[in-house]
């Protein structure tokens, strides 16, 4: 039995992008607050670094979001989303 996914080999896990909803930002009722947290719950399975959380919330965005940080200057993950 496999305890977390970060157990099983690379390509068995199943992709995040696949089930998590990518965000823009650009709907009126869109809550960048609201979709942070609904990313954080599946990240801890995965047993993913603060580098590697950064990364695939970047490749999640699209939009305005997407714009915006390409802009930001975040170094890690926590640092990003502090301030939500």
């Amino acid at each position: 039995m496999v305890a977390n996914l970060e157990d099983r080999p690379l390509y068995r896990r199943p992709k995040l992008e696949e089930f998590i909803d990518k965000f823009s930002g650009d709907g009126a009722t869109d809550r960048v607050e609201v979709w942070i947290e609904q990313l954080k719950h599946p990240f801890y399975p995965y047993g993913m670094s603060n580098a590697e959380k950064l990364h695939t919330t970047r490749k999640l965005l699209s939009g305005t979001a997407a714009l915006l940080a390409k802009n930001a200057n975040a170094a890690s993950f926590e640092g990003a989303t502090d301030h939500f």
